[in-house]
């Protein structure tokens, strides 16, 4: 094998910069569901799939729909995820809403669908909170340890 002397590749004209690099933020993304602006609550999730479907009334495993907008309809972004403001629906109901918005619309009759959600979630979360009211009166230790 017959090897080859190599020189080193030199540039005849230098490299220009059209505007400086942009200097790059030091936060970090954040990584954690509570630095996302995420928060969980498994008990109320727990209660809530066992909970009829709020569009039809079906019994049986329903799913937790997560609403994405408070309650005057302002978007809470993309990627947060609140399990307080969550409703139940079937599990048709859910891929229904989830991809057909204005066909549910359009059956339920209604004109907007962020406030039908809105008055869901009130409903629900006002029958969660006399639930955990009726446990804390049954349970009065289980207040005493919290």
């Amino acid at each position: 094998m017959v090897q080859v002397k190599r020189t080193a590749l030199r540039r005849k004209t230098p490299l220009r910069r059209s505007k400086p690099m942009r200097k790059r933020s030091s936060k970090r993304r954040p990584t954690s569901p509570r630095d996302r602006g995420e928060r969980s609550d498994p008990k109320y999730l727990a209660w809530l799939r066992a909970r009829p479907c709020r569009v039809h009334g079906c019994r049986g495993e329903s799913c937790a729909h997560h609403l994405r907008h408070d309650e005057h309809g302002a978007a809470l972004g993309a990627h947060v995820k609140d399990d307080r403001r969550a409703i139940s629906l079937c599990h048709d109901d859910h891929m229904f809403l989830h991809n057909e918005p204005w066909a549910l619309r359009e059956m339920l009759d209604i004109d907007d669908l962020r406030a039908w959600e809105n008055d869901q979630l009130a409903v629900q979360r006002s029958e969660y909170a006399m639930m955990v009211d009726a446990e804390l009166v049954t349970n009065p230790e289980q207040d005493a340890q919290q």
